[in-house]
């Protein structure tokens, strides 16, 4: 994975990117190897970068499916 520093693990099956940039509309997001779900719903098989919407309301993180 790259050297990522904007987003974490919450345990070792959910990634949580959190908005850092005042105002953004979307954000990168790093995912390791497996097959992943968003909070909006998308499958993502990683590795990936995905880009995805965001906002005040919204903290963008991914499930690692099994």
């Amino acid at each position: 994975m790259d050297d990522v520093t904007d987003q974490f693990f919450l345990g070792p099956d959910l990634v949580v990117a959190p908005v850092t940039v005042r105002g953004a509309a979307e954000r990168v997001v790093v995912l390791p190897p497996g097959r992943w779900r968003g909070d909006d719903g998308v499958l993502v098989e990683g590795p990936a970068r995905v880009t995805v919407a965001c906002g005040p309301a919204r903290v963008p993180r991914f499930e690692r499916l099994a």
